[in-house]
């Protein structure tokens, strides 16, 4: 792995490892991981810094932690 594209591994903390980027959009970068409490592969979705504790995303999540779907993941 070159040099440039390890400085593009998130440091996700002793809880996960990181396994691959999945996608960025607006909102941020997908990464996935695997979750060593859980002990399963789970994506992460990391915030720029201007987005973290914006009030826009804590609505989305108020709205998203209602909803269970097998088609959307689960929030830490």
């Amino acid at each position: 792995m070159t040099e440039s594209r390890l400085a593009q591994i998130p440091d996700l903390g002793s809880r996960f490892e990181w396994l691959c980027h999945l996608g960025e959009g607006g909102y941020g970068r997908v990464e996935l991981a695997f979750d060593r409490e859980r002990k399963a592969r789970v994506a992460l979705k990391l915030l720029p810094r201007a987005l973290q504790g914006g009030a826009l995303l804590k609505h989305e999540f108020r709205i998203l932690r209602d909803i269970a779907s097998p088609n959307l993941v689960s929030m830490l």
